[in-house]
């Protein structure tokens, strides 16, 4: 096994869940790299081995905890590698974990990634001791601690950009405040300041994620205290910035302000990510969700009126306890009448500790399986048409990577990086790059994907 008073110890990252989780992955690469560590090795190679979990739904814990389990086999080889857990699942149930699997040599919490490498020389200096068996309690203070040094997992052509972390929303079914805990933005300052060093890496996108991204600001000091929109402003002043998307929208959080600022500032792209997690009051009322299904369609109507071809992404839950077949029902009108473009539905998760996971009519597994089914059949055939009205209209595509035939993978601002679909482009110059922007005219659809050509 190697050391640091050696060789550098070979480090590699497993990273699940979301976004968010990315960037904390990304911070903790870019935190070990600068101390000296090998970084981006495959786990069989490895002499150390994190594990960044997620924790935020049931089937997500399975997933980290069977990525657990694949790392702690490599503890059976001759050439065995030392075992960090990170992330959600660390935080949440990193008592359980360490009882129950001994091959993990200690915890990292969510809020720890900055002690990522701390607990990684314990493992390896002489006399350094014992990695952290319980994670950190001390929160990262977002308000001055930035997230630059990180070594990126994307593309270099777009990035995650983090404006805050935790949630203060009361959300009867949501575990994230358990988790991650309250709201904390970063200021104005140190958003920029990332922001500038993502564009000087390569990003020409970058993308706004947080648990709870409308309600960005409103935490801080009062002296330092602003908005999603006023960070929108900002941030159109970084040079060589071309597209700037807003993820993770609460829309009881949605003000005038914010939705003037899209209209008008050209880099923020015609995109919306605005869970809303159901269409029925009765069930929007259960979930603690502070919105009705009238607030929602009047906010999206005013959006549309102010950015004209408005992209609307959104999440909803199938099977929320009390949620019945007049619910379900009206959650399928809703969505009739809202008619996003884009469209994730998950069955729900009773999360531990919540209050949803108390309540009275839980509904069956395979009835939440059949309703998201519905659902997504319905948005499926929604999609189609709403694609086929598309075509003939020219935009900008942002290059991903060449196909044979000459074909590019690309993405237009229709959709977001992972969660959407893609554009096929033909007629792509020779010398082209990934990342180039070209205007192209949309032809047609496939699925969930679009297809077109480069604009003469």
């Amino acid at each position: 096994m190697s050391s640091l008073s050696t060789t550098p110890a070979a480090v590699a990252l497993v990273n699940l869940g979301c976004p968010k989780n990315l960037v904390d992955a990304e911070k903790m690469l870019g935190s070990l790299a600068e101390a000296g560590f090998q970084v981006g090795a495959e786990p069989e190679d490895a002499d150390l081995v994190i594990v960044n979990t997620c924790g935020f739904i049931e089937s997500a814990k399975r997933e980290s905890i069977h990525a657990i389990l694949d790392a702690a086999k490599l503890k059976k080889r001759k050439r065995a590698p030392k075992l960090l857990v990170a992330g959600c699942l660390s935080q949440r149930h990193g008592a359980e974990l360490m009882a129950d699997i001994p091959e993990i040599d200690g915890l990292i919490g969510v809020a720890d990634r900055d002690e990522a490498v701390k607990a990684a020389r314990r493992l390896f200096l002489p006399g350094g001791g014992d990695a952290p068996r319980t994670p950190f309690l001390e929160r990262v203070d977002f308000r001055r601690s930035a997230d630059t040094g990180r070594m990126r997992l994307t593309p270099r052509h777009y990035a995650y950009l983090r404006i805050s972390d935790g949630c203060s929303r009361p959300c009867a079914f949501c575990a994230i405040p358990a988790i991650r805990g309250k709201l904390r933005s970063k200021t104005i300052a140190t958003v920029l300041t990332e922001a500038r060093e993502l564009v000087a890496d390569g990003a020409k996108e970058l993308n706004l994620v947080a648990q709870d991204s409308t309600a960005y600001g409103t935490d801080l000091p009062a002296g330092e205290r602003t908005t999603l929109a006023k960070l929108l402003h900002e941030l159109e002043g970084v040079e060589g910035l071309r597209w700037i998307r807003l993820l993770y929208a609460y829309p009881s959080a949605v003000t005038e302000e914010l939705i003037a600022e899209t209209a008008r500032n050209p880099k923020v792209v015609p995109y919306v990510d605005m869970p809303v997690q159901h269409g029925s009051d009765a069930v929007l009322a259960a979930m603690r969700r502070q919105t009705t299904r009238g607030d929602i369609l009047g906010i999206l109507r005013d959006w549309r009126a102010a950015v004209p071809g408005l992209v609307f992404r959104t999440t909803v839950i199938a099977g929320m306890p009390g949620e019945g077949e007049a619910e379900f029902a009206e959650l399928l009108s809703f969505l009739e009448e809202a008619g996003p473009e884009r469209l994730g539905c998950f069955p729900y998760s009773p999360e531990e500790g919540t209050p949803a996971a108390r309540m009275d009519g839980q509904v069956s597994e395979a009835m939440k399986r059949k309703r998201r089914a519905a659902v997504m059949a319905a948005q499926q055939k929604r999609l189609a048409a709403i694609q086929k009205g598309w075509v003939g209209q020219k935009t900008e595509a942002l290059l991903e990577s060449r196909l044979p035939a000459g074909i590019w993978k690309a993405r237009t601002w229709h959709d977001a990086p992972e969660v959407d679909g893609t554009c096929f482009v033909e007629g792509v110059a020779a010398g082209a790059s990934p990342g180039d922007l070209l205007d192209v005219t949309l032809t047609g659809q496939s699925g969930y994907d679009l297809k077109a050509a480069v604009a003469p």
